[in-house]
């Protein structure tokens, strides 16, 4: 429905500013297409973006109770569309031009709930009220964090979400309410459960931390109870001894370029090589130097808890890995994988690569009828299934994967002999 000022005459009606809330099929994203505020007035028109997104099928003239978000939605719309009524209504009494009038319905609610939000902020300082805020202790904390060389990307990020959601609040106010609002607001932009679990899990983290410290004074309670998504099980990646040799043959689909098919072959490389070490991480492969491969074995320690010393894996270099090695690698650089970005050097480097070949093991998956698709965290789950589907010995498989046993007998355990992991690599690669 057109939004105007009914008491205008109809003479007047092509130059005054109509608004109405629609579904832009011109282009879809990921989440659907965008539910955007069309503006039109004096011979022009605008869109201007919600924020928000719908797929055609959820929608008839307004969100269908088939949408995901429909409960949230419908609420939101019929705020926006009183809102847009009183600026419309405003606009046209003043004679506003198209761009003053663009301008002014662009200061939607959300502006004006952020500039509530900063009046109080600024009252409760004015009446003495030192209440900590969230936003402060987050930065308080992940400094701290940071100082004892522990990674602080995930909560970068979240921060990131929450600022654009709303302006700091106080800890205390961080209640389930509050945390459903900036999670309906997730889901209706597009985030799915588990872009929801990984907000929600690091602002909780957060949240213990603060209730932690008694000068604070931080209620107890959980309010994120009942809020996050429970996790379910992925069945694991199966793939055969001959499924995984038959990755170092892989002929790229049609039409693809010589620098991409090179990048492919590499990729598919890296992947054998993580198996064929023991089932290990891509980033402990990427990090891999020479020396760390000398001698015919493959010497690290593990990335993963880094901040306690990493468990050290030393490991026989079977001949399929020594292989790729001589055909990937090139002595005049540092690492073998020198064409993987180095995880810490950069990280966005790496984290990009990485994404890519995710990419290119669901092609590959697809193409080779391997389900579920295989991921660069599959070799873990490769190599420990063939483990024990060939009963090999488990503290050895625990040696061979970098995994610490638990356990009160197992404190006086040293580390098995290289004879012994070197026979169960074996036989778990060779299927004995």
């Amino acid at each position: 429905m057109y939004l105007f000022a009914p008491y205008f005459s109809q003479s007047f009606r092509k130059v005054l500013i109509q608004a109405r809330i629609i579904l832009d099929t011109r282009s879809t994203a990921k989440a659907g297409h965008p539910i955007k505020i069309y503006l039109s007035g004096y011979g022009k028109k605008a869109y201007i973006s919600t924020g928000y997104f719908s797929r055609a099928e959820h929608w008839k003239d307004g969100p269908t109770r088939r949408h995901p978000n429909y409960n949230f939605l419908r609420g939101w719309i019929a705020r926006r569309e009183a809102r847009l009524q009183q600026q419309v209504n405003h606009c046209n009494a003043h004679r506003f031009s198209f761009a003053q009038s663009r301008d002014f319905i662009k200061q939607g609610p959300e502006d004006r709930e952020a500039e509530i939000a900063a009046l109080e902020q600024r009252l409760e300082s004015l009446r003495g009220d030192s209440a900590p805020t969230l936003y402060e202790f987050w930065d308080r904390y992940t400094s701290e964090l940071a100082a004892a060389g522990k990674s602080v990307r995930a909560f970068e990020e979240t921060l990131a979400q929450l600022k654009h959601f709303k302006a700091d609040v106080a800890l205390r106010d961080v209640n389930y309410e509050w945390l459903q609002d900036f999670i309906q607001r997730k889901y209706a932009t597009g985030c799915g459960p588990s872009g929801a679990s990984f907000y929600l899990r690091t602002i909780r983290r957060v949240y213990l931390e603060a209730q932690r410290r008694p000068s604070l004074q931080i209620p107890a309670g959980n309010p994120f109870a009942g809020l996050i998504p429970a996790s379910r099980r992925r069945e694991p990646p199966r793939i055969t001894r001959e499924q995984l040799a038959g990755l170092l043959d892989y002929q790229p689909r049609p039409g693809t370029t010589k620098a991409n098919a090179k990048r492919m072959t590499e990729r598919m490389a890296v992947f054998c090589f993580q198996v064929y070490i023991g089932g290990h991480d891509l980033v402990d492969v990427a990090r891999l130097s020479w020396e760390d491969v000398a001698g015919g074995r493959v010497r690290l320690y593990r990335y993963k808890n880094r901040s306690r010393g990493g468990e050290l894996v030393d490991n026989l270099l079977i001949d399929q890995a020594i292989e790729i090695l001589k055909k990937h690698g090139r002595k005049d650089r540092g690492r073998p994988f020198h064409f993987i970005p180095d995880p810490e050097s950069e990280p966005e480097g790496y984290r990009t690569w990485r994404g890519n070949y995710n990419r290119a093991l669901r092609v590959v998956s697809e193409d080779l009828n391997i389900t579920p698709a295989i991921t660069s965290k599959a070799p873990r789950y490769i190599f420990r299934t063939w483990a024990g589907e060939c009963g090999a010995d488990i503290l050895a498989t625990m040696q061979i994967q970098g995994h610490r046993a638990r356990g009160m007998t197992f404190s006086y355990q040293g580390r098995l002999p290289d004879r012994i992991v070197d026979r169960v690599l074996r036989e778990v690669i060779a299927g004995e």
